[in-house]
């Protein structure tokens, strides 16, 4: 058999942890600077840090729509987001984002034939077939899924902060994406006939929670001087109610609440929507596949000579753009960490770690058996699923950290439209 799918957590767990196996994030860190591919994959020296707040929003936006195509009750998939958030303003820009996206594509649903495939297949010589036992290619696919017109396609999810207008860069840069090729080649194989693939876009906001101003029990914003006395307009007739740096005058503020910031992003989205949200096909021809095995093959043999050599030449266009590269400081104080264990005529010595990093088993995190990315199966195996077609619950248990509004314009997500529209299934959360 040519691919193997990893359905369960010890064969996730195996390939998180396999220096064999080439993912896509792997290959894009050895084509951006093999150096910085050398501490992350050959050593396992990753940074001692929490993920971002960009990957983290993006993981837990995947979580909530894994759970709903489910049909897992909206109340629980948002106490699970809660629970896996960072803070309640994380939590709230992933439930408005996922309430949103479900709403905008509500009469456009997808028919989910397969999801969160995980999968292994060897490496083959484009000229001669043969496989090399060195490498192995591995991942893992969002969804094969049934468009309206009874095609097969790949759903590729991604959250990103790039311009998603048509015609932007974004889209040129995911038409020459190899990623969607290598995830094209392995559904194939495990007998999905795919031909394009479906990027379902999600931008993250680039607005930020705030300060409120304090008000009286008039509803009047309170300006204080620097004395901390609080001033009143020149005529001496009412309170004012803006600042003056020039005079010392300081509107009160508080930090926004999560709630009202999560309703504040949710009029934002109302407002304009495909600022937020595309849908967009990208096929995959013959050739273009064609392209991308001549193109593995040439790389697997570049990854192979330079850990026989045990050489890997920094990039230095890669240190800043298009991120600050997370192991700069080491290459700038050169600083030691020890010798490969596949560097050839070399024995392995302990690595010696420098502060604010650590070394890790799993070097392919997507790929691993984390409480996260098994949350859906765990959930949908202990309680029974919804009638088909059944909306979810519209009388959802009140929880203590809900949002006291809902979507837009205070409304409440008990049954009513969260935007203009008919989006009736939604429920206070």
């Amino acid at each position: 058999m040519s691919i193997q799918l990893l359905n369960d957590s010890e064969a996730l767990s195996r390939a998180s942890r396999d220096r064999s196996l080439l993912t896509n994030s792997r290959m894009a860190c050895q084509r951006a600077c093999p150096k910085r591919h050398q501490f992350r994959y050959e050593l396992g020296l990753v940074p001692d840090q929490p993920p971002s707040e960009a990957a983290w929003i993006g993981t837990l936006f995947h979580l909530a729509c894994n759970l709903d195509e489910m049909g897992r009750p909206d109340q629980e998939i948002a106490d699970v987001v809660r629970a896996k958030a960072r803070d309640a303003y994380d939590a709230e820009t992933v439930l408005r984002l996922w309430l949103a996206h479900r709403w905008r594509w509500q009469d456009h649903e997808l028919d989910v034939v397969a999801t969160e495939k995980a999968f292994r297949m060897p490496i083959r010589n484009p000229e001669t077939n043969a496989m090399t036992f060195v490498f192995e290619n591995g991942g893992k696919v969002d969804a094969v899924v049934r468009l309206e017109d009874g095609r097969l396609a790949l759903l590729e999810r991604k959250t990103i902060s790039d311009d998603l207008s048509p015609g932007s860069d974004y889209w040129l840069r995911v038409r020459l994406d190899q990623q969607i090729s290598l995830y094209v080649l392995a559904v194939r194989e495990l007998g999905y006939d795919v031909t394009t693939i479906l990027y379902d876009v999600v931008r993250r906001p680039g607005m930020r929670p705030g300060k409120v101003p304090l008000v009286d029990d008039d509803g009047v914003k309170i300006v204080c001087d620097a004395h901390g006395e609080r001033v009143r307009t020149k005529d001496g007739k009412k309170w004012r109610e803006s600042a003056s740096a020039a005079d010392g005058y300081v509107l009160q503020t508080r930090p926004e609440t999560p709630e009202e910031w999560g309703a504040r992003l949710a009029e934002d989205i109302e407002s304009r929507i495909d600022f937020y949200f595309a849908r967009v096909e990208v096929a995959r021809t013959e050739d273009d596949l064609a392209d991308f095995r001549e193109e593995l093959w040439q790389q697997q043999q570049q990854l192979r000579a330079a850990q026989l050599k045990g050489r890997w030449f920094r990039n230095t266009n890669a240190c800043l753009v298009p991120f600050r590269c997370d192991y700069l400081n080491i290459c700038d104080l050169k600083l030691d960490v020890g010798l490969s264990i596949l560097e050839a005529g070399s024995a392995p010595r302990a690595l010696q770690v420098p502060p604010g990093y650590k070394l890790v088993d799993t070097v392919h995190p997507e790929l691993a058996d984390d409480d996260v990315a098994l949350e859906a199966a765990s959930l949908a195996d202990s309680a029974p699923r919804p009638a088909t077609g059944a909306a979810p619950d519209a009388n959802l248990a009140q929880n203590s950290s809900a949002p006291a509004s809902a979507m837009a314009g205070s409304q409440p997500l008990n049954g009513t439209p969260a935007f203009e529209g008919p989006p009736t299934d939604y429920a206070q959360l």
